[in-house]
């Protein structure tokens, strides 16, 4: 994991709704950290709570492998580069818009939130539980030219352990000033403490001629099939089959493909 977030962060490791593994936290917004950790799912969700000082300018790059699948995945908001996902797979939680109703859960968490604060573990555990209960997980937001290797304002450089494709991301209220820097980096509270997730997959499983993959994504599971030769029939319990893909690079995206196999199908549940 290779992470940087102005200002600060913290990361987790759970399922959809706790996050009972810690992992590490920084505040040192000029440069990125290396993070590793292993006894973790493959199919656990990736979680990082961040704060903002609310002043010039707040943003989350980072790159997350999957150490037993080889999957790489970067904070953007272009769901082409995530093609096992119905959309892109990173998610937000504005914590800051639903203090009332978090501080009578966990009185600890008060009801106005001030900046350059983070969230302790059990403010987060509350945070996700509740956003899970009441599915209020939102798309996270960025703006035009503001990958790493734009090497965007006000950062104004390029992380280089962290791959150019990766774009900054944050939450965007509709609020914001946008000056000096597009919303949402434009130094405002966006609803913060925010909590990033994204969840994890299942390794490849080979079935005879079939190669499948189980993919958790919140409130659905998806299911898709590969077959070993273009005309062998895919029999299906429910949901719509449709080729999905046909692709001549057998490992792109970092997602990686059994090299025998021919189309890709999908399988919504």
């Amino acid at each position: 994991m290779e992470v940087t977030v102005d200002n600060q962060y913290d990361i987790y490791f759970g399922s959809s709704t706790i996050v009972p593994t810690y992992v590490g936290g920084d505040l040192n917004w000029p440069a990125s950290e290396t993070w590793s950790i292993t006894g973790i799912s493959s199919t656990a969700y990736l979680y990082v709570a961040t704060a903002s000082d609310w002043t010039s300018a707040q943003g989350f790059l980072g790159s997350f492998t999957n150490l037993t699948t080889g999957t790489v995945i970067n904070t953007t908001t272009d769901p082409n580069l995530f093609l096992t996902f119905a959309s892109n797979p990173w998610e937000v939680f504005p914590a800051g818009q639903y203090l009332a109703a978090l501080n009578t859960i966990n009185p600890s968490i008060p009801t106005g939130w001030p900046a350059s604060t983070m969230p302790s573990q059990p403010q987060v555990e509350t945070a996700v539980a509740y956003a899970s209960a009441n599915d209020l997980w939102v798309p996270v937001s960025s703006a035009p030219n503001y990958h790493n290797s734009d090497t965007p304002a006000p950062w104004n450089f390029f992380f280089v352990s962290i791959p150019g494709q990766a774009e900054w991301i944050w939450h965007d209220t509709g609020q914001g000033s946008s000056s000096p820097y597009p919303s949402p980096f434009d130094g405002y509270n966006h609803d913060e403490f925010l909590v990033f997730r994204v969840p994890g997959r299942q390794p490849v499983e080979r079935n005879h001629h079939k190669v499948y993959q189980v993919f958790d994504i919140p409130f659905a599971r998806r299911v898709e099939l590969l077959d070993q030769f273009r005309n062998e029939p895919l029999d299906v319990v429910a949901g719509a089959l449709d080729l999905f893909a046909n692709p001549v690079d057998k490992n792109s995206e970092g997602i990686e493909r059994p090299k025998e196999h021919q189309n890709w199908y999908r399988l919504l549940p």
